[in-house]
């Protein structure tokens, strides 16, 4: 899957059987989230090197 193809995938699927991913949404979000976190504090770390 390229970059950015996960979100829309999601939103269709969340079309077609409403409640059931929407845990599995959050989650994603989440990790998502936790993702970038974890690569702007390993940018700014490599800066300050």
């Amino acid at each position: 899957m390229k970059k950015g193809t996960l979100p829309i995938f999601i939103v269709f699927m969340h079309k077609k059987n409403n409640m059931a991913l929407e845990p599995f949404c959050n989650i994603l979000c989440n990790q998502r989230a936790m993702h970038e976190k974890y690569h702007e504090l390993e940018l700014s770390e490599r800066r300050l090197l």
